[in-house]
């Protein structure tokens, strides 16, 4: 009952501070607005924007909401992945986009028929009247055939609906999968016939009273693998369909989805297996990449259509290594992709609803998705056994697990709906904790000024403003030293991979080479080579230099090959293990040199101006400073496509009766046969291995080059703005105070009793949420991969 005690003090805090702030707005010459261009600690517009986020911390912790946005590149089968995690169809699948507005999807125990909610219909029903006066016009005109999305099917049904009088407007509920089929399909189409060369009605205008994550459509229906949690404080489980990066054209759609990423508790990013090298493409790429920047460490991949994988596709280690490289440089970790069918699991998990609720499935001439599911799981003879619920039962279950969804929805969708509430509760605090913090500090500042000479706010304020304009010079500065950094590091990054490459080279060369290679490589797979671990048969290994390593079966040539490649791992790791260390270390000195360089030239600065400002204000000035990004280096694609399948002749000898001895005796009679084999070319793992090691090398180069001139220069440019932009605030608050003073007197004693009232307020709401912060179970509990929702 902790949670649930603690959860009812969080909401009470958080309507606290909501009150709090409206007293803040509603106080009579406290807040100023932006429009002077004048930065200032506290102002309207961010009181405001605090406001809505408040709304939407309350509304996750009355309702105890965990969100995982879920994104996905074109045809990726986001919707599918999203009904498999549900179990079953709440999504349609379409050709066309279907996202116009992010739609939720949440978890309701005991929902058996999804229910769509749509909070504000009103701005979309605007549309529609609009749409009805311009389509009726162009039709007076003559000009609707004009219309490039009315030669469509869903275009001429829309156009016709909205002219006929048969739709007028959208509604706020929604019962059934087809009403909420028809709902979502009519949303979508007039997006895109507003967004068509004849029409062009500025969506952007109405989409934009949609930023909370309560005003978008929302659908509640039972998810089938978490129909057994029935613990309240387990919180609400909730999907949010967002649009994907190269599907959304809109500057709202990128908007709001950019926003539901850094809110999300977790991502859900889906990839398209068949298309991978199609997702390596540059926008694709650089969409990713803008994900994973906004993502943090809370990204998970979904690769879908992994049923589609032949015998000569990347397996599940390869994969990973590939997406980890090609598609986010890096940047996240291998355990965080997982290849599934988003399909099988779809078609598996609706079966095992149906038969839970149900004890069967319904009629297949009905429901389509049910001759799907028959033939993907029972085969050709699947109208025979479809009514038989243990073979159905069976054949479900075999196909779920064949989908390879267990584990991303244990691991990651599991975990997030039981701590659900513990992170819904961490959200609020961390925001309410900073908006006490910088409420407190503003009007601290303020209380403060107001009573200080007017004199020496003057000159308080034109000190201020030189130390900005030498700031902003020495930011100037600060370019050349890092151009010097950049010179040197890659000189002795060159060098040290440079000497690194020699060492490996001749490491593989020795591994490789004639007799010496036959001895180490029989060292260390001692025990395989001689026999296998099911059978005493020894394994003919030939590992001369230009021959092959051939094997009845693939299970054994993929086995040798594995425990060869880890053997040659070991091998050379310690050598990739002191260059990873020293590579860091590279990094970690430049960096701590090019801060030393920027720090030595602002000291004066900031010494003075804290000095100075610490006479009057009490302030201490700290600043980020930004963490190399590690560099890996990964092996698994050793693996691809070494195994080659083959025949080789061979000759054996059989008895046969012969007529030159009257068929009494048998001969022995030479004759040739084919088998199958599968073949490893030693030559060609040690060339494919060093040209991973030199493609690797180049990886880490560019990633390096790319660092330091985009991610460490952004780094410090935003230093100096964080710096400037502090005391522009600074100066701001003390050009307010000075103005403050002129008011008459009891206008002044009014605001300087509103004020301390706010601050003794503010003061012991930030304890209180301090108090609630103790009270909540430590991070143990949480699931290491998921964090706090961010929100700017």
């Amino acid at each position: 009952m902790i949670i649930d005690s603690t959860r009812q003090e969080v909401i009470r805090l958080l309507h606290e501070q909501r009150g709090m702030l409206e007293q803040l707005l509603s106080t009579p010459n406290l807040l100023k607005s932006q429009q002077d261009n004048q930065q200032r600690s506290l102002n309207r517009e961010d009181i405001g924007q605090w406001l809505e986020i408040l709304n939407g911390e309350i509304y996750k912790a009355e309702r105890l909401e965990v969100t995982f946005a879920v994104v996905g590149t074109m045809k990726a089968g986001k919707s599918t992945t999203i009904n498999a995690i549900v179990g079953t169809e709440v999504l349609p699948n379409r050709n066309q986009p279907m996202t116009t507005l992010p739609t939720v999807i949440r978890h309701r125990l005991g929902q058996k028929e999804p229910i769509l909610t749509f909070p504000n219909p009103r701005p979309f029903n605007e549309i529609i009247e609009k749409l009805r006066d311009d389509l009726e016009a162009k039709r007076q005109a003559g000009q609707l055939a004009e219309a490039a999305f009315s030669a469509t099917d869903d275009g001429k049904e829309l156009i016709e609906s909205i002219l006929d009088g048969s739709l007028t407007q959208v509604r706020d509920t929604y019962h059934g999968y087809e009403e909420i089929y028809q709902f979502l399909k009519c949303i979508n189409d007039i997006w895109r016939l507003c967004s068509s060369d004849c029409i062009n009605i500025d969506m952007d205008m109405y989409l934009d009273e949609y930023d909370e994550i309560h005003e978008f459509p929302a659908i509640e229906v039972e998810f089938f693998h978490l129909r057994d949690q029935t613990d309240p404080n387990q919180g609400r489980f909730t999907l949010i369909d967002t649009p994907g990066p190269n599907e959304a054209g809109q500057t709202y759609l990128k908007h709001i989805m950019q926003e539901q990423l850094e809110k999300a508790s977790a991502v859900l990013a889906v990839l398209d297996y068949t298309q991978l090298s199609a997702e390596a493409d540059a926008e694709v790429r650089e969409a990713l990449d803008e994900i994973a920047s906004l993502t943090d460490n809370r990204l998970f991949i979904l690769v879908n259509k992994f049923d589609q994988k032949d015998r000569h596709g990347m397996d599940v280690d390869v994969l990973r290594s590939y997406v980890v490289k090609n598609l986010f440089e890096g940047r996240l970790e291998r355990d965080r992709v997982h290849p599934v069918s988003s399909k099988y699991g779809y078609l598996a998990n609706r079966a095992l609803s149906e038969l839970a609720f149900s004890g069967a499935l319904p009629d297949y001439k009905a429901n389509p998705w049910v001759e799907d599911f028959g033939r993907i799981a029972l085969g050709a003879c699947w109208e025979s056994e479809i009514e038989d619920p243990e073979e159905v039962q069976y054949r479900a279950a075999k196909l779920w697990r064949n989908s390879l969804f267990d584990k991303p929805l244990t691991e990651v969708i599991k975990k997030g709906s039981e701590n659900a509430a513990l992170i819904s509760l961490r959200s609020a605090v961390a925001k309410m904790d900073e908006f006490d913090r910088r409420v407190v500090e503003g009007l601290q500042l303020k209380q403060k000024a107001i009573n200080i000479d007017i004199k020496v706010l003057e000159e308080h304020i034109k000190s201020l403003e030189e130390d900005i304009r030498l700031i902003k010079v020495a930011r100037d500065d600060a370019r050349s030293i890092i151009d010097e950094s950049i010179l040197l590091l890659q000189m002795e990054i060159n060098d040290l991979f440079a000497g690194c490459d020699s060492i490996v080279k001749k490491e593989v060369q020795a591994i490789f080479s004639g007799g010496q290679s036959r001895n180490w490589v029989k060292q260390r797979l001692q025990g395989f080579i001689d026999h296998t671990p099911t059978t005493a048969k020894p394994l003919a290994v030939n590992f001369d230099p230009d021959g092959s390593n051939d094997f009845q079966t693939e299970a054994e040539a993929k086995q040798f090959l594995n425990r060869l490649i880890e053997a040659v791992h070991k091998h050379i790791e310690p050598v990739l293990n002191e260059m990873q260390v020293k590579t860091q270390q590279t990094v970690d000195d430049m960096s701590i040199d090019i801060w030393a360089g920027v720090n030595r030239r602002l000291q004066k600065i900031l010494s003075a101006a804290e000095q100075r400002l610490n006479d009057s204000f009490s302030v201490s000035l700290e600043f980020p400073k930004p963490k190399v990004r590690p560099v890996a280096i990964d092996f698994a694609e050793l693996r691809q496509g070494v195994v080659k399948e083959d025949t080789v002749s061979k000759t054996a000898t059989r008895q046969e009766r012969k007529w030159y001895t009257l068929w009494c005796r048998k001969h022995d009679v030479a004759y040739q046969y084919e088998e199958q084999i599968y073949r490893i070319y030693t030559r060609e793992i040690a060339g494919q291995l060093q040209a991973l090691l030199e493609d690797d090398h180049r990886r880490v180069r560019t990633a390096l080059d790319s660092y330091v001139q985009n991610e460490f220069s952004k780094a410090i440019h935003t230093y100096f703005m964080e710096m400037a932009n502090y005391l522009e605030r600074f100066k701001g608050d003390l050009i307010d105070s000075k103005h403050d003073q002129e008011l008459e007197g009891d206008r002044l004693a009014k605001l300087q009793t509103a004020m301390e009232e706010l601050h003794r307020l503010t003061f012991r709401h930030r304890n209180d949420v301090r108090a609630a912060e103790n009270e909540l179970p430590n991070g143990g509990e949480q699931s290491p991969h998921l964090h706090c929702i961010k929100t700017a």
